[in-house]
């Protein structure tokens, strides 16, 4: 396992090892059903039963991400209910009655004479969408066929030293891998398509190559030097496709498709095996919990629940982070569910939980020196603590990749990384009235 500058004093119990596990589904699951700003409209109400894989919401006018249930049971709530960043969202709540039979969609073992509209058609209903860096809540729908889409970017690099959820994916399932990527490409009348993996991996290259070859001739492997910002799909995109998108700027609006390896396997399964979106593969780290690894959980899962079957630590723990060290959002409650979105679970001990000190800024330039996105942090942080949104904006806050590392080496241990967010949050609510 490499462990890169910045993670070089994460003790061992961080590390996770290969392997993944089943974690049991709860009593009670709460399925957020809110995405990519559509606002969904329930397909159930209170009192109903539902089926395992039964469509639950869905957008207005097909629109936006379907969402299937997890569980089978009896619908016990609708309404708002917080995401893990703390944003109210529509939920739906549904007691689990332990039934396993799962409602499953067509199958398509062949991609011959399928039409693009009717792939495109099969993959939303079966809730499968797009996930990515830098904000994991950044879940949309896929674009539709008639979008100029030409290029389709398979984002395989670790997202951190010690998760390993992708390079499972990519290792252990390479024909899902292909099978989807040929299907995606399918959708779209694309020119290239490029997996991304760490170059360390070379043995992920090894068994990714032929299966890709076999399945779409088309598609290259790309090995990608191990750096902080280098797994950022801005960065990619600008170095491997040399298009560079603008603040703000969604990759699709580029011609680009970009991907994870869990959205690709997703895709694979809906066609070749009928199964909805209903479950996630999470990450689970931290000196709080006993046993850590990656678990397949199932979607609406609350935080608390997949710790406790992790083993967490109720004395120990001081703070539970999603997502990674740097880019990971502290979470206020662990009721929160595991979305579409979460994809790894940090649980810090007491001896490892930083307190920013806060301490005035001394100029000192570090911050400018590290952000890979080529803003200057201190300013719009300045502009943050002053509510000046409008200026924080021209200062390029919405170019900010999330990445952590202005935070990370400021002396003053001032919070920069959070001002920003929330600049950015601002700057969002300010454009949407």
């Amino acid at each position: 396992m490499q462990i890169s500058w910045w993670t070089k004093d994460i003790p061992f119990r961080y590390l996770v090892h290969p392997g993944v596990s089943f974690a049991p589904a709860p009593a009670t699951v709460r399925i957020p059903c809110h995405h990519g700003g559509v606002h969904c409209q329930p397909l159930v109400k209170v009192g109903d039963q539902v089926a395992r894989g039964q469509r639950i919401a869905e957008g207005p006018a097909g629109e936006g991400v379907v969402t299937h249930s997890s569980v089978s049971g009896r619908v016990k709530e609708i309404g708002q209910f917080q995401d893990y960043e703390g944003h109210s969202v529509m939920t739906i709540t549904v007691e689990n009655d332990g039934g396993d039979d799962l409602e499953v969609l067509p199958v398509y073992s062949s991609l011959k004479g399928l039409r693009p509209q009717v792939l495109y058609e099969h993959l939303r209903n079966a809730g499968v969408a797009i996930s990515w860096y830098p904000r994991p809540t950044n879940i949309l729908p896929f674009p539709p066929p008639s979008a100029a889409i030409d290029a389709i970017l398979l984002n395989g690099c670790l997202t951190e030293p010690f998760f390993n959820s992708d390079n499972i994916f990519l290792a252990e399932h390479t024909d899902e891998v292909a099978f989807g990527l040929q299907a995606l490409s399918a959708v779209y009348d694309v020119k290239r398509v490029l997996v991304t993996v760490s170059e360390k991996r070379t043995q992920t290259i090894q068994l990714l190559q032929p299966a890709l070859a076999a399945a779409l001739p088309k598609a290259r492997v790309v090995p990608v030097k191990v750096g902080y910002h280098q797994r950022d799909h801005r960065y990619l995109i600008e170095k491997l496709l040399g298009r560079a998108l603008t603040n703000g700027q969604t990759p699709d609006s580029a011609g680009v498709l970009v991907v994870s390896p869990a959205v690709v396997v997703a895709a694979a399964r809906a066609l070749l095996k009928g199964e909805p979106y209903i479950r996630q593969m999470v990450t689970v780290a931290g000196t709080a919990v006993k046993n850590s690894g990656n678990y397949w959980v199932p979607l609406g899962t609350s935080i608390g629940d997949l710790l406790a079957f992790a083993g967490l630590s109720e004395s120990d723990v001081t703070k539970v982070v999603v997502g990674c060290p740097l880019r990971g959002c502290a979470v206020s409650r662990l009721d929160v569910p595991v979305d579409k979105g979460v994809f790894a679970v940090i649980a810090f001990g007491v001896r490892e939980t930083f307190h920013y000190q806060n301490g005035p800024c001394i100029h000192c330039g570090r911050c400018v020196e590290a952000c890979p996105a080529g803003i200057m942090p201190l300013r719009v942080v300045n502009y943050a603590l002053a509510h000046r949104w409008d200026l924080a904006r021209e200062e390029g806050a919405a170019g900010c990749t999330g990445c952590g590392q202005c935070t990370y080496v400021c002396p003053a241990g001032r919070p920069l990384l959070q001002l920003i967010e929330m600049a950015k949050q601002e700057i969002l609510r300010m454009e949407a009235h």
